[in-house]
């Protein structure tokens, strides 16, 4: 008899995904499991086929998470600016740009100010253009020409104007998000943060602005974090919160 621990964590969360989907009803059969390709499951999972569909998966799905919290390579440092000869740290720039080029599906951006989009994000626009990746940036307005008390003619405003001169590459565009507490004039909010996600994956926490002086200058820390239930985690509340309405895409 094999336990749960020969079964591969890639088909467990396969069948995870299936439930969650509803594909497989309010409880999983063996013979459910021989549709999906998944029958050689059906001996490792044993008593667990008889638990409700939704109390099988939140199992299937804390067994893939502890199983790849384990597998998780501990955070890594990176940096911009002096560093000493005996520093492992990682180049911003150089981390950004790998990041953005092993996209396969998702990235959500969230910085505060960007600049020399041309080269900081060219990779970020080939993964658009190229294979059709998902992207989507939340950022700070501050760049508008010209006040409006009309905030969401406003908002469309600062958004062409975020595309003219921060992504200059042209389309494919990403998806662009704002913080509307920040559009009235007198505002002291911003939109602070600075984080990539990458595929619902890989995440990057950063004090350093998408800019030539944040990326390459300036002191600036972060922390790459190869670890999904953390990426997923930081990716939601992001969603959730346009959701909730508290963030809005504008459409320009």
């Amino acid at each position: 008899m094999s336990s749960i621990g020969a079964a591969p964590t890639a088909d467990l969360e396969a069948l995870a995904i299936a439930i969650e989907r509803g594909q497989l009803g309010s409880t999983v059969s063996a013979t459910s499991l021989v549709s999906m390709r998944l029958a050689h499951l059906a001996e490792p999972l044993g008593q667990l086929l008889s638990l409700p569909a939704e109390a099988l998966r939140l199992a299937l799905q804390a067994i893939v998470n502890d199983r790849r919290a384990r597998a998780a390579p501990p955070p890594e440092l990176v940096w911009t600016g002096p560093e000493t000869v005996s520093s492992s740290a990682r180049d911003t720039s150089i981390v950004l740009r790998e990041m953005f080029a092993s996209a396969k599906s998702s990235v959500l951006v969230a910085g505060f100010s960007f600049d020399h989009g041309d080269e900081i994000l060219k990779a970020l626009h080939e993964a658009i253009a190229l294979r059709g990746v998902r992207a989507a940036v939340f950022a700070h307005f501050d760049r508008c020409s010209e006040s409006s008390t009309d905030l969401e003619a406003y908002a469309r405003k600062c958004g062409a104007e975020f595309l003219r001169d921060c992504w200059s590459l042209g389309p494919p565009y990403p998806e662009l998000y704002y913080d509307p507490r920040t559009l009235p004039s007198k505002s002291i909010v911003s939109m602070h943060a600075k984080c990539v996600v990458v595929d619902t994956r890989t995440a990057f926490i950063t004090s350093a602005n998408f800019t030539d002086r944040g990326q390459t200058r300036n002191i600036e820390v972060g922390v790459r974090i190869d670890d999904p239930p953390f990426a997923r985690e930081l990716e939601a509340h992001w969603w959730g919160l346009v959701s909730a309405g508290a963030l809005r895409e504008v459409i320009v």
